[in-house]
């Protein structure tokens, strides 16, 4: 399908414009032809001056009169007929993650993702992109395009049914909507996302030893493009977004109990305030290393030998990391001036939400004497 989607047709080098034929109006009846041809909806139709092209639907045919370079937009189920200019055409298409890199690839396209749309749908911006897709053999119907709204990175999400029955469901318990909402998204994204925690080589470490973990953010979607903050100096203490940080459980005699914090840790008053700057999208498959966390010997009290559970976290509290810039006078630290950043529009739909590991076990050893050992 992808190659089907990239080979140019014949063409021709007479002037033309273009004809855009939304699915609304298709489904209402509304067609497209071309000398006779007859053109789906959801594909640009690239009509030159000697070409007749007509729009059919409610037992009539109007022809119809595209000016050179001009884009005709038909819309809706009364088929309104909307004028603009070709080259000054944004699009969003809706395609599949493979068709949507294989366009910026072989096209030059800038593509950005469309954060919650009900499908896979991309932002396509560059030059002459009508000419480029009208001249294209056309795809199956599963790949359209559309011309992009002024706001068209805000596209709206399609409510799921369980959206619609938990919206029902707290209209009657007068419970927030906008609550659940959130609660229901969160859902969504963290069964998408998943953090790796990995540790190559042994298992066994002594008392104080670095134990060299590593984790991973994984987009596990086949479908879905999460927008996600990239972490950075100051994730590890949660003072700008995301926090990423280790947490640990130690075996003892009344089973696994929370391993608690090292009192003091390492750190300066220097940071990396602007999360908003690091924001990126992971589209399906991709995966982004988690950086600028504590080891864990340095973030947790792990001086005692034994069996340890370690797990890696990544949570996103939708500016809720976002502090003050902490200033050290003597011997004592203090958050000076609260200063909330305002969130990045690709991140204005995704809420609040953590994702943690799976757990990583190690064995803790003293240097000498008597020690458990796995």
């Amino acid at each position: 399908m992808v190659a089907a989607l990239l080979g140019c047709g014949a063409g021709d080098d007479e002037p033309g414009g273009y004809v855009l034929l939304d699915p609304d109006a298709a489904e209402a009846g509304w067609s497209i032809e071309v000398d006779g041809r007859v053109w789906r909806a959801g594909w640009p139709v690239r009509i030159s001056a000697d070409e007749r092209a007509s729009l059919v639907g409610d037992d009539r045919a109007q022809p119809l009169a595209v000016e050179a370079g001009s884009l005709l937009r038909v819309r809706g189920a009364r088929a309104q007929l909307e004028p603009s200019w070709a080259d000054s055409a944004r699009l969003v298409l809706h395609a599949d993650v493979d068709v949507a890199r294989e366009l910026t690839a072989m096209w030059g396209a800038a593509l950005q993702p469309i954060p919650l749309a009900a499908t896979p749908s991309w932002l396509l911006e560059g030059p002459e992109l009508l000419e480029l897709l009208a001249l294209s053999d056309e795809p199956d119907e599963s790949v359209t395009v559309e011309l992009a709204e002024e706001e068209a990175g805000r596209v709206e999400r399609a409510r799921s049914p369980e959206l619609v029955d938990a919206h029902d469901a707290a209209r009657r318990d007068g419970s927030p909507l906008e609550m659940v909402e959130r609660f229901l998204l969160a859902e969504e994204v963290e069964r998408d996302l998943a953090v790796v925690l990995q540790l190559p080589g042994p298992r066994v470490f002594e008392v104080g030893e670095h134990i060299p973990v590593s984790a991973t953010l994984v987009n596990r979607s086949a479908d879905s493009v999460r927008w996600v903050v990239a972490p950075g100096d100051g994730s590890a203490q949660g003072w700008r977004e995301p926090k990423v940080f280790l947490t640990a459980e130690r075996e003892s005699e009344d089973g696994w109990v929370s391993v608690p914090e090292r009192e003091s840790q390492r750190f300066c008053g220097n940071f990396e305030e602007d999360w908003d700057r690091s924001v990126l999208a992971l589209l399906p498959g991709d995966d982004m290393r988690l950086h600028d966390f504590d080891a864990p010997e340095d973030r947790l009290h792990l001086a005692e030998p034994g069996s340890v559970l370690l797990r890696a976290h990544y949570r996103y509290g939708a500016g809720e990391h976002t502090l003050a810039r902490p200033v050290r006078i003597g011997d004592e630290w203090f958050y000076v001036g609260e200063q909330p950043r305002s969130v990045p529009v690709e991140l204005s739909d995704v809420p609040v939400f953590e994702v943690v590991s799976e757990p990583v076990q190690v064995w803790i050893v003293r240097r000498s004497g008597p020690h458990t050992s796995p």
